[in-house]
């Protein structure tokens, strides 16, 4: 393929700029949006398009994106690159002042750049530096990959670390944090007053709702409206929302099986059109029993799927 860099001539979409440098044309959107990192080229019609330079200097910023930095720090030192500097094969990674992490590791055996990178954040601190770099995943990945397939696998790692150690629950509490506030700034909130929502509640007893959370931003995705009732919902209060809303699912979550109660999920009132129970998370996997005409998903993928449905 024909080099581009420095090429005054070549004008490329946001489409084709994205093909030519392994991104999405939603990250590349989002660079321009939060960062400030555009296309040079406006056309007579108003279209922007990318030049060499910035097809060169797009391609920098994901190096150093990919090696950990921050993307607005990667953007701020890619533009303090003189374009002569910028060639097909990205320099070294440029100094981008980083906070320390003190030391720690996090162990993620086979991890990749990207969940490496947050790994790092994580011990850093650095929650702003982790909201950011999951909503750009979600925005190119969707949120059922990013969930699955790079949060799923840190998360656990910080909490095996806490298991093993002892230490670092407030790494646990910033990232949580962190991937929370991308999670609800995710998409756009669709109208429940248009058709019946779905309702997301935990167990009377449950703290963890990061993963309801990315089930109400992957349903987001999905045009599905949704009502989040969040941690330790008690069980008279549960019954009331189920009353009021008239929901077409509802959505119990337990992460332990000390929290999943069926004499809960049992309890629940009636309605017609009824609603439909799911039971998610991996406390519910010895009650599936006492519960026969739920639904119990094995990932936040088939939960999403099971709802659409």
């Amino acid at each position: 393929m024909t080099s581009t860099t420095g090429d005054p001539d070549v004008a490329l979409s946001v489409a084709e700029a994205a093909a030519r440098v392994g991104l999405t044309a939603a990250t590349l959107r989002t660079w321009d949006r939060r960062y400030g990192l555009a296309p040079s080229i406006r056309t007579a019609g108003g279209h922007r398009r990318y030049n060499g330079t910035d097809i060169a200097r797009l391609r920098v910023v994901q190096q150093m994106v990919d090696g950990g930095v921050p993307p607005g720090e990667a953007v701020v030192a890619s533009l303090e690159l003189a374009p002569d500097s910028l060639r097909d094969t990205p320099p070294a990674t440029p100094s981008v002042t980083r906070r320390r992490g003190g030391g720690n590791v996090i162990a993620l055996p086979g991890a990749d750049d990207v969940q490496r990178g947050l790994a790092r954040a994580a011990v850093s601190l650095d929650g702003v530096t982790i909201t950011e770099r999951v909503a750009e995943l979600m925005d190119e990945h969707g949120v059922i990959a990013t969930w699955e397939d790079i949060l799923v696998p840190v998360l656990s790692a910080l909490g095996e670390r806490w298991y093993q150690t002892k230490r670092g629950i407030e790494i646990e509490h910033v990232t949580a944090d962190a991937v929370a506030r991308a999670l609800q700034t995710h998409g756009d909130l669709p109208r429940t007053d248009q058709q019946r929502p779905v309702l997301l509640a935990c167990m009377p007893e449950e703290l963890h709702t990061l993963p309801l959370m990315a089930l109400q931003a992957a349903l987001r995705d999905a045009g599905q409206p949704t009502v989040m009732l969040g941690a330790r919902v008690p069980l008279v209060a549960l019954q009331d929302a189920i009353t009021r809303l008239r929901p077409r699912r509802v959505v119990l979550w337990a992460q332990l099986p000390d929290v999943a109660a069926a004499e809960i999920a049992n309890g629940l009132p009636t309605q017609r059109p009824p609603h439909k129970l799911v039971l998610a998370g991996p406390g519910w996997h010895d009650a599936a029993a006492d519960v026969p005409d739920a639904q119990y998903p094995a990932s936040l993928g088939e939960a999403v799927e099971l709802i659409v449905a």
